[in-house]
């Protein structure tokens, strides 16, 4: 299957690239390498990619992404500004490239008349409290320009479904592994926490730490990836359908790195969800996905990924 990933060179779309390379897919990636992920990282494409067509390329860009989307069976759309507090202090270029981008995509993929598109959500778009666990069904409730935009997306990709082209959106939870970036000042709790520990420093926790969240492993994401090429239409939750407090991840965060930090607690983070865990039913049901990374094997490896000096 000829494959085309958008945003294809950051954490997650460099995993689903490599996954499905080496199931045997003519991969390309899109991507004009401004985000934070391995490619933004080292500043170059990532020579783990060399066996995908690489194509440097923005999705605002419409002339550039018909281009690429040519010859194309399945357009996997991951492309986005991901930071929510960035996202805050810039909304418009937000709007720019995670709605009016989006919408690129999908409008291309249906002129070329792609088999599919797969385009990635986020559990932003249920809001501060839905009901837990949280099933598709839920109502959106977006309080944030990113989760504005990506129910945006859903909505472009919603319409298409109807109109012409089979689309499905994977609201992907907390998304962890190798290759995330911890150097960003709004870098996520695991690689946060993981730098910090390596070095003995203090562990700061927003809040009490009582909250929970639903970490899935990188790979578990990239394994749905794969399954959405051939299977499901509509919106599915990915995630690990479990769910843990910020206290206990940061002391097993701790003890897995043998460190020596300590932990102290920060004034909670405004816009954020008290307790957050997905019903992941209909993605069993419809797809196939069973997450197989369990929480502590997971750390361990992004541990271990972090120990590695980059090139």
């Amino acid at each position: 299957m000829n494959i085309l990933i958008t945003g294809g060179a950051g954490f997650i779309g460099s995993h689903v690239a490599k996954r499905l390379a080496k199931a045997g897919h003519d991969v390309a990636v899109y991507d004009n390498l401004s985000g934070r992920g391995i490619a933004g990282k080292h500043g170059a494409f990532p020579g783990a990619l060399r066996e995908c067509t690489f194509i440097d390329g923005d999705i605002r860009d419409t002339a550039n992404l018909e281009r690429a989307m040519k010859g194309q069976d399945v357009v996997i759309h991951l492309a986005a500004i991901i930071s929510v507090p960035f996202t805050i202090a810039h909304p418009a270029e937000t709007e720019a490239v995670n709605a009016a981008g989006s919408e690129n995509v999908v409008r291309v993929a249906q002129r070329l008349k792609l088999q599919k598109i797969i385009l990635a959500s986020s559990a932003a778009v249920y809001g501060l409290a839905p009901k837990v666990p949280t099933a598709e069904s839920e109502p959106t409730q977006p309080l944030s320009p990113y989760a504005t935009t990506k129910v945006a997306m859903e909505r472009a990709a919603e319409k298409a479904r109807k109109e012409s082209i089979a689309t499905i959106t994977l609201r992907f939870f907390n998304v962890y592994g190798p290759g995330q970036d911890p150097s960003s000042q709004y870098a996520a709790a695991i690689p946060a926490f993981i730098t910090k520990a390596l070095k003995n420093e203090t562990l700061t926790i927003h809040g009490d730490g009582l909250q929970t969240r639903d970490f899935i492993f990188v790979e578990d994401v990239a394994a749905a990836c794969e399954l959405a090429l051939t299977r499901g239409e509509g919106i599915y939750n990915i995630a690990s359908g479990k769910s843990g407090t910020i206290n206990d991840l940061a002391a097993a965060v701790i003890k897995l790195a043998g460190s020596r930090s300590a932990i102290v607690h920060d004034a909670p983070r405004q816009g954020d969800p008290r307790h957050s865990e997905a019903d992941i039913t209909k993605a069993k049901r419809d797809l196939g996905f069973h997450p197989t990374v369990a929480l502590e094997q997971g750390l361990r490896e992004t541990i271990e990924s972090f120990k590695r000096p980059t090139r």
